[in-house]
């Protein structure tokens, strides 16, 4: 489902994401990706998806991880820089790339 709380205890607030869209890079910062999540949610909308994450390399307060969701509309494939801050590991930014369903 839509969990914005989630997203948001594991994402720094000046965190940003980025995609490419009909050839465009496009960006969206934390806090309205959240606000978004938290809209779909209140609004009923929920979406079932399987996550794994399928690989993380770290050095250090550093890693990069990849996170696959698996959803009837689509496979979302995440690549998230990570900074451990103040002991916790916190989502600093965020590629994605979406992959359209098998027809």
């Amino acid at each position: 489902d839509n969990d914005a709380e989630l997203t948001a205890s594991v994402t720094d607030p000046r965190a940003m994401a980025y995609t490419m869209i009909n050839g465009r890079l496009v960006g969206i910062s934390a806090a309205e990706g959240e606000a978004r999540l938290a809209a779909r949610r209140t609004a009923g909308e929920t979406v079932k998806a399987t996550r794994r994450i399928a690989a993380v390399d770290s050095e250090g307060d550093a890693a990069v991880a990849r996170l696959e969701h698996d959803l009837s509309t689509g496979r979302w494939i995440d690549y998230a820089s990570l900074l451990k801050v103040g002991g916790q590991w916190k989502i600093v930014g965020l590629l994605y790339s979406r992959q359209e369903p098998a027809r």
